[in-house]
């Protein structure tokens, strides 16, 4: 029996490459990229902006990238009235910046209501046309798109949330 490689079917794609394929080439190698840059940041805690990235990080964890290593919570908590993150630095995480006011608030929100010790930005990319920089400027983007490129990447997320289906709330 011949157990090499060389016979195996190669045109029937992988769990990873079906979800990398929804994305433009480029995009698809910057979200691996990007998994791995929150993955090696040092914060205390993470807050993930929306249940779209959730659901996006859910995705890549699923291909293979690796893990944040630190507590994960969603924008929701800072709805409550918490001291969890006095004293700690956060870093505010999110797939796509349009205008900036979204994590512009929650920044405030972390440093003057919540007592966090410093809160960095990290999103995946942002709309060049409609960002506002003065608005929030994000430690780490890994991409600035135009706007239609922003809203097909935003389609590509939901294509790729399509394969592999997970809870949205």
């Amino acid at each position: 029996m011949n157990t090499d490689n060389k016979h195996k079917n190669t045109s029937v794609p992988n769990h990873k490459e079906k979800i990398l394929a929804q994305y433009e080439p480029d995009i698809a190698a910057k979200l691996l990229e990007f998994a791995e840059t929150i993955s090696r940041q040092d914060s205390d805690v993470f807050v993930f902006m929306s249940r779209k990235f959730c659901c996006l990080y859910d995705l890549l964890l699923s291909i293979g990238a690796p893990p944040v290593q630190k507590p994960i919570v969603s924008d929701k908590v800072l709805d409550l009235q918490t001291d969890f993150f006095k004293g700690k630095t956060v870093t505010i995480v999110d797939d796509i910046i349009i205008c900036g006011t979204t994590i512009w608030k929650a920044k405030e929100k972390l440093l003057n209501d919540f007592g966090a010790k410093e809160v960095r930005t990290s999103v995946f990319c942002v709309n060049e046309k409609f960002w506002v920089k003065e608005c929030i400027e994000p430690e780490y983007k890994a991409a600035v798109l135009s706007d239609d490129r922003s809203l097909t990447f935003c389609s590509s997320i939901v294509n790729s949330l399509s394969i592999a289906p997970r809870p949205y709330a």
